[in-house]
């Protein structure tokens, strides 16, 4: 994921003496420790010592490592009693994988193309979130293999690495979600004055276009269609506010990256030395010490589950923006956007699913379902951008300039992120940005230490992981039926 969403690269990375199940010379089974020692079948126990240092012990003639913790144990025992149903190994899975990743590159920079066209006249800051993406893509590639080579582990079990990857992620939904708001508050305020002036019979200057169909565009000097609703800038005027949220988008950005850094392992060792610390009779620390699990090494910290919730649920806000979107712009093109961000948010919710089963490697194929919908959620969002783009070119749209706009222009224009005056506090980006820490923080501790309650995330199974899935994407899928069986609705916008 995780914690993303229309292009994901998990760079995965596997090794003999990783494996629970591996097979030796001559053909013979090995299975392996926590500490990454082969214990082969028919070796005795002086010569495993000799051989490794350690103290072992002898059951049924084979010699196993000691040292192994309750949840360890467990874990080990549920890998090497899986099978898997398809057949399929464990490089067979991985080699699927990086194709499915790799290819699903193409799709995305189609949809980047058509949706950047001037046709689309989609809001220029979201269009910069979309592809603000591609760094994430591109970190991630590295981190990736800094992962295999220096931990000789796959990116999900390096969890400073992962997390800090997996932020900009976040930044990308985050810059989509409020740039469609603002982009939703400029189509309102200018449907607002169109119907003002309609009210008055004058044009204000603009010519209304024949076309009923569609609000918030006029005609230029030279009679072309364009978009007018972010002509009205007034570039004179310093946006206090503007600058304040985006100071607390980049210190919430910043703070989380830090949090994440300071789960590396030697911070990890420091915490648990100051968790000893607290008083007995902590209600947090008794509540913990009442789980029936302890938490394996490979757990996701806190602020990694916070980004990888965050990025989840920031994805459907903007899905309920595009679609509200269409309905004041009258683009009933841009609905289709909505439903083609539905099998990227089961891509994330397919990451998340294989965090909560702590990475196990029994669920392989739910990585591979992770990349195929990842792939298949990038060419749905292309084929929404491409009908978005021949509806303003069969209506005449175009924009009025702004595909001209840099990156700095676009983030720091008078109105970014900018509510009218009269906005309340409590709709402000500031207070969505706040909503969103509080719920996403929320969601991730019930998720971190919640699981330790309960037996399934120590017990692979990948007929639930694949319903876990499965059954969120079509309770998401039915919600946005009944919003199209039903025009006169308005998506809710969770937060």
């Amino acid at each position: 994921m995780s914690a993303s969403l229309p292009l994901r690269v998990d760079v995965r990375c596997r090794v003999l003496s990783k494996s629970p199940i591996g097979l030796g010379t001559k053909g013979r089974k090995t299975s392996t420790t926590p500490g990454g020692l082969k214990a082969r079948a028919g070796v005795s126990s002086g010569a495993f010592e000799r051989e490794h240092g350690r103290k072992t012990t002898t059951k049924n003639g084979r010699v196993l490592a000691g040292f192994f913790t309750r949840s360890s144990r467990r874990l080990s025992t549920k890998r090497e009693a899986f099978v898997d149903p398809w057949g399929v190994t464990d490089a067979e899975y991985t080699t699927l994988e990086a194709n499915l990743f790799a290819a699903s590159l193409f799709p995305y920079l189609f949809f980047l193309f058509f949706l950047g066209k001037p046709e689309t006249a989609f809001p220029k800051r979201a269009l910069f979130g979309f592809k603000f993406l591609l760094v994430f893509v591109f970190a991630t590639i590295p981190a990736g293999i800094y992962a295999k080579v220096h931990y000789s582990d796959i990116l999900a079990n390096v969890d400073w690495l992962h997390g800090s990857a997996e932020s900009l992620l976040t930044i990308t939904n985050l810059l989509i979600v409020l740039g469609m708001r603002e982009g939703l508050r400029d189509a309102e305020r200018d449907a607002k004055e169109e119907q003002e002036r309609a009210g008055q019979g004058t044009s204000g200057g603009t010519e209304t276009m024949a076309c009923s169909s569609v609000s918030s565009y006029g005609k230029n000097s030279d009679g072309r269609i364009v978009d007018t609703s972010t002509k009205n800038d007034d570039d004179s005027n310093v946006n206090i506010n503007s600058t304040f949220a985006l100071a607390g988008l980049t210190l919430l950005v910043v703070g989380a990256a830090a949090l994440v850094s300071s789960s590396s392992p030697d911070a990890i060792a420091a915490t648990k030395d100051s968790i000893v610390d607290v008083a007995d009779g902590s209600v947090v620390s008794s509540l913990i010490a009442s789980a029936k699990h302890g938490e394996p090494d490979n757990a996701l910290s806190l602020p990694t589950w916070v980004i990888h919730t965050s990025s989840l649920i920031e994805w459907l806000v903007a899905m309920s923006l595009i679609w509200n979107y269409a309905d004041v712009k009258k683009r009933p093109s841009y609905k289709g956007m909505t439903w083609g961000m539905v099998t990227s948010h089961a891509s994330g919710l397919a990451a998340c699913t294989f965090h909560v089963f702590y990475n196990s490697p029994t669920l392989n194929s739910v990585v591979a379902l992770q990349a195929g919908l990842t792939c298949l959620g990038n060419a749905t969002l292309g084929i929404a951008a491409f009908r978005m783009y021949q509806e303003g070119k069969r209506l005449g749209i175009s924009s009025n300039g702004g595909d001209e706009d840099d990156a700095v222009s676009v983030l720091t224009g008078s109105r970014a992120l900018q509510p009218p005056s009269s906005t309340s506090f409590l709709e402000t980006d500031a207070f969505l940005l706040l909503k969103l820490l509080v719920v996403s923080t929320l969601v991730s501790a019930a998720v971190k230490w919640g699981s330790l309650f309960v037996d399934f995330p120590f017990e692979p199974s990948l007929l639930l992981a694949y319903s876990m899935v499965l059954f969120p994407t079509l309770l998401n899928m039915n919600a946005w039926k009944k919003l199209s069986n039903d025009p006169t609705k308005k998506a809710d916008q969770l937060l």
